[in-house]
């Protein structure tokens, strides 16, 4: 709980810093948003099936120059996917480990985890159109690591929590006049470079993403 308050306090400071006068940059903007994420982890890649899961968070939009402006989220992001049971072989075979007591194949699992994630973008807008431009860093927190038998019994792996995570994110979207609101439908692929855990490797992400400026 203290490092998901510190996630938070972080982008409580990065808000309150965009927002900040900023001369003829322009007032900053706030939104919040929420959409699909498929992920794969990066071990073994051929014996994990990619899962779908979600994501929802905050984002605040401060201009930087004409057509750039700097992008903080403050987002509850979770990424699963699916060990078929070709894992438990490969990994076995990898460690050197032989199951003479296991007749028949493992089941399949999945595997889940949470991430409290600050990305701080670069957003270029307008491409063409209504269309823009994102990419930057993502810093997260792991929060949870579960597995699931069939998506449903969970086998808590709590030994795993609290690790620190960094990935890059490139993505793209549209704006859309939505009553007097302005909307967005965006899609961003995100690139792990920490081990999410030991016996999946990095987290490889493609989130869709409808968000809101409020």
């Amino acid at each position: 709980m203290k490092h998901a308050l510190a996630a938070a306090a972080c982008f409580g400071g990065l808000t309150a810093l965009l927002l900040a006068p900023a001369g003829h940059a322009g007032a900053g903007t706030i939104g919040v948003h929420a959409g699909m994420t498929m992920s794969k982890f990066s071990r073994y890649p051929g014996d994990v099936a990619p899962a779908a899961d979600g994501l929802i968070g905050a984002f605040v939009v401060q201009p930087l120059l004409a057509g750039l402006g700097l992008q903080a989220e403050l987002n509850y992001s979770r990424k699963r996917a699916v060990l078929k049971s070709s894992w438990w072989d490969t990994r076995d075979n990898d460690l050197g480990i032989e199951d003479f007591d296991q007749p028949e194949p493992m089941p399949a699992l999945a595997r889940r985890i949470a991430y409290v994630e600050v990305p701080v973008l670069l957003k270029l807008a307008p491409l063409r159109g209504r269309l823009y431009a994102l990419g930057g860093a993502a810093p997260a927190l792991r929060v949870q690591d579960d597995t699931y038998r069939n998506h449903r019994s969970p086998m808590p792996t709590a030994f795993y929590k609290g690790r620190l995570g960094v990935g890059a994110v490139v993505g793209g979207g549209l704006s859309l006049a939505v009553a007097s609101r302005v909307a967005s439908v965006e899609l961003r692929y995100e690139h792990g470079f920490v081990n999410a855990n030991e016996l999946v490797g990095k987290t490889r992400t493609l989130t869709v993403l409808v968000g809101c400026a409020l």
